[in-house]
């Protein structure tokens, strides 16, 4: 993917954390998955943190996205 889209969708994602308070969800249509805001990342499950992987980089990705404990 281009970095002038990956950094939209990092753009995109770090605007919906802002606004997201903890245990809020934001639901990726295309993928259908859902994400939850815990602190300052979004957990999801395996499947959903595939969907999201190749949209952000590598350090955007360790940085806001982690696999949810009962996932």
């Amino acid at each position: 993917m281009e970095q002038y889209k990956i950094k939209a969708n990092e753009d995109f994602f770090e605007f919906i954390n802002g606004i997201l308070k903890t245990g809020g969800t934001y639901i990726f249509p295309a993928a259908d998955q859902v994400y939850i805001k815990t602190e300052d990342k979004f957990e999801a499950s395996q499947e959903a943190l595939d969907a999201v992987n190749p949209l952000v980089s590598k350090e955007f990705f360790d940085k806001y996205f982690k696999l949810q404990h009962n996932a």
